[in-house]
């Protein structure tokens, strides 16, 4: 998160972590479960199923995680490996990042869950973009999070009129993410600018 620029030393780190983590069981649990469920379908090659319809496959050699939405994450030719702590760990072939090769990368729970909400959050995203063009909006682009609309001026308070309805139209949950609790905000302006 950004610790060592914003002034703390190295050794401070571990506690740090080891604080934020008892603090957060329930997430810390999930990566585990995330995990756990990638390894043993690895092994196995059994379906293994997690709650809101969340399943991990082998197929064809690769590590298949289906969303909620029936989107699916491919993870090419997936391999128990045993990580720095002397357990077990999954890797898998792809570009490395920093020196753009293809390669083995190791990768644990906390990653894993981190591109399933991703993937999720996306996946609503996209959702929120169709139901604003349904509705006749004109999204220009989006950037990550955030929908760019050009809207007519109809005079005051005609702008945050509308943009009160995109919220409402952005926060409608998706079939596939019943319960799901949704929120949305914004702003307007004459010019895009970074909030």
């Amino acid at each position: 998160m950004g610790a060592l620029d914003k002034g703390l030393i190295e050794n401070e780190l571990p506690e740090i972590v080891k604080r934020w983590r008892n603090a957060n069981k329930r997430i810390v649990d999930l990566w585990h479960t995330v995990e756990n469920c990638a390894i043993n379908c690895i092994l196995t090659g059994q379906i293994q199923v997690m709650q809101k319809n969340i399943y991990f496959s082998f197929e064809n050699g690769n590590l298949v995680i289906t969303l909620p939405s029936k989107r699916q994450l491919f993870y090419i030719s997936p391999q128990i490996i045993t990580n720095n702590f002397g357990s077990k760990a999954l890797s898998y072939m792809g570009q490395n990042q920093t020196t753009k090769k293809w390669e083995k990368i190791p990768t644990y729970g906390g990653k894993l869950t981190e591109n399933l909400v991703q993937a999720i959050a996306r996946d609503c995203l996209s959702e929120a973009l169709l139901n604003l063009t349904n509705a006749g909006y004109r999204a220009l682009f989006h950037i990550h999070d955030e929908i760019i609309a050009e809207v007519p001026d109809m005079g005051p308070n005609s702008c945050e009129i509308i943009l009160q309805d995109m919220i409402k139209i952005m926060c409608q949950v998706p079939n596939w993410a019943e319960g799901l609790p949704l929120n949305a905000d914004g702003f307007t302006n004459n010019y895009y600018k970074k909030e």
